[in-house]
C-alpha cells in the first residue's frame, strides 16, 4: 500500500529548485525526471563483446572525468536524486553518501507517470566530499555489463544548483544537461570524438 507523502524542507526546497531552474522536470517520470531545455550526450558504450577489467576501467574513467569537470572544487551542497526502478532500495549506491541524518535527505514512494510501476525516490542535499563519486559511477559501468537477472540498480541524477546543470550516467552514456547551452560547449569540444553522429548534429542545431 502507498502511504501518503509527507513532504519534508529539502523535498520542498528541492520541489522549487527544479521549478524555476528545470521546470520541464516531473518526479513522476518514468524517465528523465529532471529535464534541461539543452542535454549533451557522451557516450561510454564498449560494445557487445566480452570486455576486460582494464576496459571497464577505461570507460569508469571517462564518465568519472566529465563529473569531476562539472562539479570538483565546487564546495557547497549540491543535490543527488536516486530514482529507484521500483521500491527496492540500491544499498550500495546509498552507502557511498555519508553523513546522511533526517535533515539533508528523504525517501518517499510513488507510483511512476504510468501508475503501473511504484517506486522508491531519494532526494539528498550534500557536499562532494561527501559522496563516493568514483565508486558510484564504476559501478553503474560495471554494471551495465552485468547479465545478472532481476539485478537491483538504480538511476542517480547530480545536480550543480549554482551552474544550474545536472548528470545523469544511465545506459553507458553521460548526460549532461544545461538550461543554457553555452555552458554544453566546453564539453561537446572536449569530448567530440565520445559523441555519436546523430548527437552531434542535434546539439549544433543549437550552436552553429
Amino acid at each position: 500500500m502507498l502511504h501518503k507523502h509527507i513532504a519534508t524542507t529539502i523535498y520542498l526546497n528541492f520541489k522549487r529548485f527544479l521549478t524555476t531552474h528545470f521546470p520541464q522536470s516531473n518526479l513522476n517520470a518514468s524517465l528523465g525526471e529532471v529535464r534541461a531545455d539543452y542535454e549533451l550526450l557522451i557516450s561510454t558504450w564498449l560494445g557487445y563483446d566480452k570486455h576486460t577489467k582494464q576496459d571497464l576501467e577505461k570507460a569508469s574513467q571517462l564518465a568519472i572525468n566529465i563529473f569531476e569537470d562539472l562539479f570538483l572544487g565546487h564546495a557547497e551542497p549540491l543535490y543527488a536524486l536516486i530514482n529507484q526502478w521500483d521500491i527496492r532500495r540500491d544499498i550500495y549506491m546509498f552507502n557511498q553518501f555519508r553523513g546522511l541524518n533526517n535533515g539533508n535527505y528523504e525517501a518517499w514512494e510513488s507510483f511512476d507517470e504510468t501508475h503501473e510501476v511504484q517506486r522508491q525516490q531519494i532526494i539528498i542535499e550534500t557536499t562532494l566530499d561527501n559522496i563516493n563519486y568514483k565508486n558510484i559511477i564504476s559501478k553503474f559501468v560495471e554494471r551495465d555489463y552485468d547479465d545478472t537477472p532481476d539485478l537491483i540498480t538504480s538511476r542517480i541524477f547530480f545536480i550543480h544548483p549554482d551552474k544550474h546543470m545536472y548528470y545523469l550516467y544511465f545506459d553507458s552514456e553521460v548526460c549532461v544537461g544545461s538550461k543554457d547551452v553555452t555552458k554544453l560547449i566546453q564539453y561537446y569540444h572536449k569530448y567530440y570524438r565520445y559523441i555519436n553522429n546523430a548527437k552531434k548534429t542535434e546539439f549544433e542545431q543549437f550552436i552553429l
